[in-house]
């Protein structure tokens, strides 16, 4: 950052360029850029990834920190050790369920990047996994949901946890690289690669909407365990649009509502049930489909774009795979 007066776009993007780079600069410098243009959304998202999301909602962790998790419990029963894992279902409470289906990964990003790299530099660990150990509150409830099983067994639960791929927790780092370069690209798209402070102030509500927009469609903050898309304001697309894992209802409705052909539609079901995404990256035919899809959906999304238009419904089949 050359001074207060302005933002060096191109500064950023070869920080961001430079993998041997830690992230925690690039975020600092986006988060002082929020403060100078007054952009609370852009300081509260570089906020949240440098200082974690501790005592942020579970539906509010973004998708790209959250893993599919596993249960797995330590108990004794009829006075022998067993580790076995456990379905959440388990738990007779409904609303519990979905709190066990996630591993959020909730550490800052520097703490990630630590992490990552003891992962590395321990190749002999041959464990794929990292986890969170489930609380003593969580232990009882599951000793008497397998009580309530297992009548006249004595069963004592004696420690858990919810384990996920350290692979995934990898993935981390490289996602939030990969969109704030996409994110600063845009920004220097719109307002050079020169931002003078001064003169972005001078319209400020109207640049700042702009800037929330291009995080919106870059999807640096997106949120929720079926993956939350907004769209911004200069499109007819502009709800939050949550599709869960396997509801095909929810997916067709929420594609035919983008404009997305009812034939396009029928095609895609096929698809869906024949190619898995690998590591959160859909598969080629299913690529193939939305950038069809894509082009056919653009009279229905107003000034929003194609290339928009296809991150929304990428994010939309991730949702309905349960990524």
């Amino acid at each position: 950052m050359e001074s207060h007066n302005q933002f060096l776009a191109q500064e950023l993007i070869n920080d961001l360029l430079d993998m041997d780079k830690s992230l925690v600069g690039p975020l600092l410098k986006l988060r002082y850029f929020g403060r100078l243009i007054k952009n609370t959304t852009l300081m509260e998202f570089a906020k949240l990834e440098l200082e974690g999301y501790a005592g942020v909602d579970s539906e509010d962790i973004p998708a790209y920190r959250k893993c599919p998790g596993e249960i797995r419990l330590v108990f004794y029963f009829n006075g022998a050790s067993r580790t076995e894992v456990v379905p959440a279902t388990l738990l007779e409470e409904p609303r519990l369920h979905e709190s066990f289906r996630y591993l959020n990964f909730r550490e800052g990003i520097s703490t990630v990047e630590t992490i990552v790299q003891a992962m590395k530099d321990d190749s002999k660990n041959n464990d794929h996994a990292v986890g969170m150990t489930l609380q003593f509150e969580i232990l009882r409830l599951f000793e008497t949901a397998l009580r309530n099983r297992n009548p006249g067994d004595n069963i004592k639960v004696i420690s858990g946890g919810i384990e996920g791929s350290k692979y995934k927790f990898a993935e981390v780092l490289t996602i939030v690289r990969s969109r704030l370069v996409d994110f600063v690209g845009e920004i220097a798209d719109e307002f050079g690669y020169k931002i003078d402070i001064s003169t972005f102030n001078q319209k400020n509500s109207d640049n700042n909407q702009k800037i929330v927009t291009i995080m919106n469609n870059t999807e640096i903050h997106n949120s929720g365990d079926g993956v939350v898309v907004n769209t911004g304001d200069h499109s007819n697309l502009n709800a939050k649009i949550t599709v869960n894992k396997g509801d095909w209802d929810k997916l067709s409705s929420t594609l035919r509502n983008t404009g997305v052909d009812e034939r396009d539609i029928e095609d895609l079901k096929p698809i869906l049930q024949r190619e898995m995404p690998e590591n959160g990256n859909l598969g080629p035919e299913t690529e193939s489909w939305i950038k069809k899809a894509s082009r056919k959906a653009l009279k229905g999304a107003g000034t929003i774009g194609e290339h928009a238009v296809g991150h929304l419904i990428a994010a939309m089949i991730l949702g309905f795979h349960g990524h």
